[in-house]
């Protein structure tokens, strides 16, 4: 039989080649084991530049294999991450603004410094953390933890030594300040400073003659005082504050002294519970340490002066006990 068909005979004397099979060597487009664009193993670049095997290639990696690249790959470093070897290191941004506020509103210079640079560091610290920019990261909240300390450390010196000055000063100037405004005469509570009608009605009076005594303003003096039986109790401080002349009954009473030869004198006591059989040390150990000491060396005696207030003015503003052989003589507490 004859073959008409030119297909079968040319296919059996001249074979065409085939356009959906790749030629047997040579380069090619497709699945060429040498080079290929598409799964080649090894080689040259694929026609788009990519290394051979771009997509799923075992040569070189892919761009979306588990090679170098890809999604696959820490882009930072080894071993995973985004911070060396290791972790993301934690950003303690709003504890360390918490705090750096605090310090700048302290009442402490150094504290507030710490605190304002500790506050800058700590923003610039958060901002280097949002940015992956991590050894800034480091450096920055570093020197923002470091402020937040020395701040730390300065406040409480600052407390530890007002703490000392406060001791050093006596206990006058914390539980005295109120004792100072009052003693205890023949068991009735005296009120430091206070107007002369106040101890009249308590009993205690002037003599006649100191009554009707004037005082200049500004002025002061000091006058005896009876109780109600007529017993020279104390000397009080008085003094003028008007703008005119006045009797000394019309004027304010800033102080009360006793001494050994008032009557009942063993009967008073300071706000603290001290009085004329009390030692020296006892009233060292009570009040602290003397603001001033002063010593006679005609009588052995001793001055001791303890300030209070803001010691704006101490002559007016002081309790001053003479001492004895260590025993008190005389006791003077002024309050202007």
């Amino acid at each position: 039989m004859d073959n008409q068909n030119g297909y079968y005979e040319q296919r059996d004397t001249d074979p065409v080649e085939n356009p959906y099979e790749p030629p047997a060597q040579g380069p090619g487009t497709y699945g060429n084991p040498v080079q290929a664009s598409y799964g080649n193993t090894a080689g040259e670049a694929g026609p788009y530049g990519q290394n051979p095997g771009a997509y799923g290639g075992n040569a070189g990696g892919g761009a979306y294999g588990y090679g170098a690249g890809g999604y696959g790959n820490p882009p930072y470093g080894m071993g995973g991450g985004v911070y060396g070897s290791g972790p993301v290191p934690e950003n303690h941004f709003a504890m360390k603004l918490t705090f750096s506020i605090l310090e700048m509103l302290s009442c402490n210079l150094i504290t507030m410094i710490m605190g304002i640079i500790a506050c800058v560091f700590t923003t610039k610290a958060n901002n280097s953390h949002g940015a992956g920019r991590w050894q800034e990261f480091k450096s920055e909240a570093k020197t923002a933890t470091i402020c937040l300390w020395v701040g730390l450390g300065s406040f409480l010196a600052f407390i530890f030594l007002a703490v000392l000055i406060g001791i050093g000063m006596g206990a006058w100037d914390g539980a005295g300040n109120s004792a100072s405004k009052y003693v205890f005469v023949d068991g009735e509570r005296l009120d430091i400073p206070s107007d002369y009608d106040t101890y009249e009605d308590m009993g205690y009076y002037l003599g006649r003659s100191d009554r009707f005594e004037t005082l200049m303003p500004d002025d002061h003096g000091l006058y005896q005082m009876r109780n109600a039986d007529g017993d020279y109790v104390m000397w009080c401080w008085f003094e003028n504050r008007g703008n005119t002349e006045e009797y000394v009954s019309d004027c304010d009473i800033i102080g009360v002294d006793v001494d050994i030869y008032c009557d009942n004198y063993e009967y008073y006591l300071t706000a603290e519970g001290l009085g004329f059989f009390d030692t020296k040390e006892d009233y060292i150990e009570m009040y602290g340490r003397p603001d001033n000491i002063y010593k006679e060396d005609y009588d052995d005696s001793e001055l001791l002066c303890w300030y209070f207030g803001d010691k704006s003015d101490p002559v007016w503003q002081v309790m001053e006990v003479t001492f004895i052989d260590g025993l008190p003589y005389d006791i003077d507490v002024d309050y202007r």
